[in-house]
Formats: C-alpha cells, sequence, structure tokens
C-alpha cells in the first residue's frame, strides 16, 4: 500500500470513530465499549451524567461504581465469562 493510500485509509478509519462518538452522545442511552482485556475504551457523556461519576472514578472501580451492591458480583461474573469465552456480554442491572 503506498503511503497516501495509507494515511487516506487512517483518515477514514479517524473519521467513522468521530461518526460513532457523535452518535453515542446523541442517544440517550448509556454507551461504552471495551478492549478484549475487559479495560474500558469508551464511554459516552450520558454514563458520566447518569451516574455522577467521574472520569477517574469509572477508569479506577470501573463499570461496578454504579451498579446496585446486590448484583455487582453477578455482573461482575457474566463479564469475567464474556473475557474468557469472547461470548458478548449482556446483562440488566440496577444502578
Amino acid at each position: 500500500m503506498q503511503h497516501i493510500e495509507l494515511i487516506e485509509e487512517q483518515d477514514k478509519t479517524i473519521e467513522k470513530i468521530q461518526e460513532f462518538k457523535f452518535l453515542a452522545d446523541s442517544i440517550s442511552q448509556v454507551v461504552w465499549t471495551s478492549k478484549p482485556d475487559g479495560r474500558l475504551e469508551y464511554i459516552n457523556k450520558h454514563w458520566f451524567e447518569y451516574t455522577g461519576l467521574s472520569l477517574e472514578d469509572t477508569q479506577e472501580r470501573g463499570g461496578s461504581a454504579a451498579i446496585h451492591p446486590d448484583e455487582v458480583e453477578m455482573d461482575q461474573k457474566k463479564w469475567s465469562e464474556s473475557i474468557a469465552t469472547g461470548e458478548p456480554y449482556e446483562a440488566e442491572v440496577r444502578f
């Protein structure tokens, strides 16, 4: 791939990321993505508005910081299984 083509491809990727973030911040739901190892990669603005947590608190404590204490263990188990197996993570919890 020529240098110019590589730059154009990178520009398209950056544009798609910006579009995703715009869309994620435009809807009223909480949206987040993570790395394959489970580290949070992106959190939309509604997470912070809804939970009142800062970015530092969220990064330090993860999503468990806002989950109802009675459901943290169950949610962490589902999350760990998802990370270990690659299966989609799906949970309904109280914040």
